[in-house]
């Protein structure tokens, strides 16, 4: 933006920011998507969206247009990172995959835990 359009270099940092501001909150809908949706259509529906926008980023006519490309190419590219965190993990580490596959956590009080917990226990000597 700084050589294309002459603008100052505040223009130019404003637009990074954009740009990394888009992609946290590409990243958190993007979490939010994969568990929605399936990872992988989560992970081809930001790639597919980061084409355009990086297409238009590349012609913008004006520093208007390039702005909101950036902003928009930066929420497309940041969106199927959570999904494809998950699935690198899924496929390097198998006991990870069954864990996260099935969502086992601690056990909570008042459920199937409940037999463990230390109010189960009989109370006094045996």
């Amino acid at each position: 933006m700084i050589r294309k359009f002459g603008e100052p270099t505040v223009v130019g940092s404003a637009a990074l920011t954009a740009f990394v501001v888009a992609g946290v909150a590409g990243s958190l809908a993007g979490g939010w998507l994969a568990d929605r949706w399936q990872r992988l259509a989560t992970i081809r529906l930001g790639y597919a969206a980061a084409i355009p926008a990086l297409a238009v980023l590349a012609v913008a006519p004006d520093v208007a247009v390039a702005f909101g490309a950036a902003v928009v190419a930066g929420l497309a590219l940041f969106t199927p990172f959570a999904a494809a965190v998950t699935l690198a993990v899924l496929a390097c580490f198998p006991a990870l995959s069954f864990a996260m596959t099935y969502r086992l956590r601690e056990p909570r009080p008042g459920r199937a835990s409940a037999g463990r917990s230390p109010r189960a226990l009989p109370a006094g000597p045996r």
